[in-house]
C-alpha cells in the first residue's frame, strides 16, 4: 500500500532596496539568515501568507508584486513541497525588526558582500541577490 501524498505550501518574499535585499535571522538552532518565508496556513492564500510572514519575521508591511518563482518537488517522505516566491516592496521609512521573538531574531538589509560573513540557511539570498 502506498503512502498518501501530503502537501506543504510555502510563501517567500524578495524585497530589494538598491543593491541590498531584506533578510531575516531565523529563530532556530544556529540562527541562520534567510528570506521572509513560511508555511501557508489552512484557509490562507499564498499572498496572505507572504504578507503575514514578512510582518512576523521582518516587522514590516509588504506590498507584493510579481511572482518570481514557483518551485515544487516530492520529498523522500512523499510530501509534496510547493513554494511561491513574490517580489515585494516596503515603505522607505519602514523600521525593520530588532527584537527577537518566536518568529525571528532580527531583520536587516544585506548585500552580496555581507553573505560570506552570514550563516545562510540556503542559497536563496545569494541567488536572488545575483539576479539583481
Amino acid at each position: 500500500m502506498s503512502k498518501k501524498l501530503t502537501c506543504v505550501a510555502v510563501a517567500m518574499v524578495v524585497v530589494r532596496r538598491g543593491d541590498a535585499i531584506l533578510a531575516i535571522q531565523e529563530n532556530m538552532p544556529g540562527n541562520p539568515w534567510f528570506l521572509p518565508a513560511g508555511r501557508v496556513d489552512r484557509g490562507e492564500t499564498f499572498e496572505e501568507a507572504a504578507r503575514r510572514e514578512t510582518k512576523e519575521e521582518a516587522g514590516v508591511d509588504v506590498t507584493l508584486g510579481q511572482v518570481l518563482a514557483v518551485e515544487n518537488h516530492v520529498r523522500e517522505d512523499q510530501t509534496l513541497w510547493v513554494r511561491v516566491t513574490f517580489a515585494g516592496t516596503v515603505p522607505a521609512d519602514a523600521t525593520l525588526k530588532r527584537d527577537p521573538d518566536q518568529h525571528s531574531v532580527q531583520a536587516r538589509w544585506v548585500t552580496s558582500e555581507d553573505l560570506n560573513s552570514l550563516n545562510l540557511r540556503g542559497e536563496e539570498l545569494r541567488r536572488f541577490l545575483s539576479t539583481h
